[in-house]
């Protein structure tokens, strides 16, 4: 079935991904800058699959589960992590992910390296769709309010943020315990929309695919996870027609979105509204201009050296 010329799969796939994707955003929107999404998406992936496969458990339960497992790992984890930021943070979480790598590997419960096969389809378009728009209102709902404010103090400066009563350890493991929900999240929709599992699904190059989401779409808008993806996923699918030249206009498309867009698109596409609205409103104001000009009271100009104010007449 194809939908506006794509296929229905490309276009779940790319719902599936504004899961991910947010799930890398999030932190970084923070002043948080964590690798580790992809190895929560394995984490709820696989805990989803092996509790409707083996314990013949109902779906919902199974993906409260594949949300709540990673956000407990996040959690565990925040704490000996608390304290690193930058560099040495993303080289800790990408050291995690290569630990639940290897673990899929080598585990016997987990299938080794065949993975997970006949795993229930429970996930259908529609319910891809109700969760993108659950989400995106969540997330325009926290952007907006004293959290976001909270976060975008956190990115700026810790020392800022204290000042303004906001706990940076507190937001900080907050924001990696979420950024774990929302990656398990789509780690379950992937694995009940596919029904098969792998390790390799979970590699460093979805890292990279999940970190390009984020940043073309823009980290410090809350609509750009939801952007990133759908641009990341179906252009390829767009440039189909020109199989051999796709790379090259797909990597040539995004150097140039990121020189000319450094905010990302959704931070671009902000931006030319707000710039529109502004153009439009001095627009419709112009017309009144000189009918307010006329309105003005006259001051009569009066001569310094004629007190009496009658311009010298007698």
């Amino acid at each position: 079935m194809r939908v506006l010329g794509l296929e229905q799969s490309a276009i779940a796939f790319a719902l599936i991904n504004v899961f991910l994707a947010a799930s890398y955003q999030l932190p970084i929107h923070g002043g948080v800058f964590a690798l580790s999404g992809v190895a929560f998406m394995a984490i709820g992936a696989y805990a989803s699959a092996l509790l409707t496969t083996r314990f013949d458990i109902h779906p919902i339960v199974a993906l409260a589960a594949a949300g709540a497992l990673p956000a407990a790992v996040a959690l565990l984890l925040s704490l000996p992590l608390a304290r690193l930021g930058g560099l040495y943070l993303a080289l800790s979480t990408l050291a995690f992910l290569v630990v639940v790598e290897t673990v899929l590997l080598n585990a016997g419960f987990t299938g080794g390296a065949a993975g997970l096969y006949r795993i229930p389809r429970y996930v259908e378009m529609w319910h891809l769709v109700l969760a993108v728009l659950v989400l995106a209102y969540v997330a325009r709902t926290v952007q907006r309010s004293r959290i976001g404010r909270a976060m975008v103090a956190l990115r700026e400066s810790n020392a800022v943020a204290s000042t303004l009563g906001v706990y940076p350890a507190l937001y900080r493991s907050t924001l990696f315990v979420v950024s774990g929900v929302l990656a398990g999240l789509s780690g379950a929709f992937y694995a009940h929309y596919v029904g098969v599992l792998t390790p390799q699904a979970f590699s460093f190059s979805l890292v990279v695919r999940a970190l390009v989401m984020a940043l073309l779409g823009g980290t410090s808008h809350w609509a750009g996870a939801f952007v990133g993806a759908v641009v990341v996923t179906l252009l390829p699918e767009l440039l189909r027609p020109v199989r051999e030249w796709r790379d090259v206009v797909f990597g040539g498309l995004l150097v140039a979105l990121v020189l000319f867009a450094p905010r990302g698109i959704a931070g671009a596409i902000d931006w030319l509204v707000q710039q529109a609205g502004s153009t439009l409103t001095h627009l419709q104001l112009r017309p009144y201009r000189p009918l307010l000009y006329r309105l003005r009271p006259r001051v009569r100009e009066v001569a310094l050296d004629d007190p009496s104010g009658d311009g010298g007449a007698h």
